[in-house]
């Protein structure tokens, strides 16, 4: 580690995103990349391969002789498999081995949370019960990447329904990590969870384990619309579209001098979200990170922060169901157009479940299972030029067709391409409708 943490910015695999952030990767000192950005399946899918950004990326670390570092978004930490190396998990570790052969990653993390069961998979990090069999999965599936690469972490997610209460989020992310992973604190994740659920944001982060910290990440977002929900409520969202905001600005001033084990910060813009006038105000917010780094690091790194947690406080057991219950019922609840009735079905049907369920704000799981369905709305758009040309055609009409898929069809696809073979498959089997045609 330098004498004090360094600073950069993501990459990701979008040739506008590369070309208007182009001054902040020559000026950042650390690159952050998303290992799964840089693959696709190969042609029989069966397997996985490196797309073209892999060997750009390759030359660029090879040109700027920074470290780079792993961000992974899909390796799904929370599934209830844990320590068992599924055939999706095992192709999933072997190209993660490959790309560290690669890129000499100096630390890996992924997303907390779980975005698989069995073969269903949805992207969208879903919310894990704080509970000590969700600690034991979490743990062991991130061992196997520990085998890879020896420091690995974890990010605290920006979730929206939650399976218990949110101030007891900080105690379970400090029993994830222990004593030997490390903690990806994201500011802008703490602070919309915190905006959405009435928290102080201070007095979450200063309940976190701050000596497991490796990484930090800032960033911004948004408001959602009224018209989303019938309740007209809306959120905060983690949508990394826009300026980091003051608040978060505070978060980081106020945990920097106490972390003293922090190896980078990585400030956030996603793709399509920068023209030339945003890159510049994206630029000054690196210069502004790299010199409230300096400055809080100006005399050498922290001294040791004071216990985050009352002796005593631990993550208790489920009360009731299993693990592999509660994922699947919620991410039956998140992927479906119903999800609010459907909700209170479960809570009906599935009493076992009620302390888990019961949990759940009935807005925040809709506003989810709407996020869960763009994500996959991204992905058949990225995989199919049809389905693009006919969305900007047609738009009105290719919603009504693109929601009779996500209810007939289940989301099992995890790259652009997979999305676009099964909505293909599907409209070839003539259960379309009569809207295309």
């Amino acid at each position: 580690m330098t004498a004090r943490p360094r600073v950069g910015i993501s990459l990701h695999s979008d040739l506008e995103f590369l070309e208007h952030a182009a001054p902040m990767i020559e000026r950042a000192e650390v690159l952050e990349v998303t290992p799964e950005t840089l693959w696709r399946p190969t042609d029989d899918g069966a397997g996985i391969r490196e797309n073209d950004y892999h060997a750009r990326f390759a030359d660029l670390q090879q040109r700027r002789g920074i470290p780079f570092v792993a961000h992974g978004v899909e390796l799904s930490p929370g599934s209830v498999e844990g320590g068992n190396v599924t055939s999706r998990t095992g192709r999933w570790l072997d190209q993660i081995r490959r790309d560290h052969e690669t890129f000499h990653f100096e630390w890996y993390t992924e997303h907390l949370g779980y975005s698989a069961v069995g073969d269903l998979h949805c992207a969208l990090p879903l919310p894990l019960p704080f509970a000590v069999e969700a600690v034991d999965a979490c743990r062991d599936r991130l061992a196997l990447v520990r085998e890879i690469v020896p420091k690995v972490g974890f990010e605290n997610s920006a979730n929206y329904a939650f399976l218990g209460s949110v101030e007891h989020e900080p105690i379970f992310l400090n029993a994830v990590a222990g004593d030997d992973l490390h903690i990806l604190l994201d500011l802008h994740n703490v602070y919309t969870e915190c905006v959405n659920e009435g928290i102080d944001p201070i007095a979450y982060v200063d309940a976190i384990a701050l000596d497991r910290v490796i990484e930090i990440h800032l960033a911004g977002g948004s408001m959602s619309e009224a018209a989303w929900l019938r309740t007209a409520r809306t959120f905060r969202l983690d949508s990394h579209d826009g300026p980091v905001p003051d608040p978060v600005w505070q978060l980081f001033e106020h945990v920097l001098p106490r972390c003293r084990n922090l190896g980078a910060v990585i400030v956030e813009r996603m793709t399509g979200t920068l023209d030339p006038e945003r890159a510049r105000g994206y630029e000054a917010e690196l210069e502004r990170a790299i010199a409230t780094v300096e400055a809080a690091f100006a005399d050498g790194p922290p001294a040791a922060p004071a216990p985050p947690t009352p002796p005593g406080r631990t993550v208790p057991p489920l009360a009731g169901g299993d693990l592999r219950e509660v994922e699947e019922a919620f991410m039956a609840l998140a992927t479906s157009d119903q999800a609010r009735a459907d909700l209170e079905r479960f809570r009906e049907e599935r009493p076992e479940l009620q302390s888990v369920l019961g949990a759940i704000d009935g807005d925040a799981l809709e506003l989810t299972s709407l996020l869960v369905r763009k994500l996959r709305f991204e992905r058949l758009l990225q995989g199919s030029r049809e389905a693009g040309f006919w969305f900007s055609e047609r738009p009105e009409e290719f919603a009504k067709v693109f929601g009779d898929y996500c209810r007939r069809v289940a989301p099992t696809a995890v790259f652009p391409s997979e999305e676009a073979a099964l909505f293909e498959e599907w409209a070839a089997s003539g259960l379309l409708g009569e809207e295309k045609r």
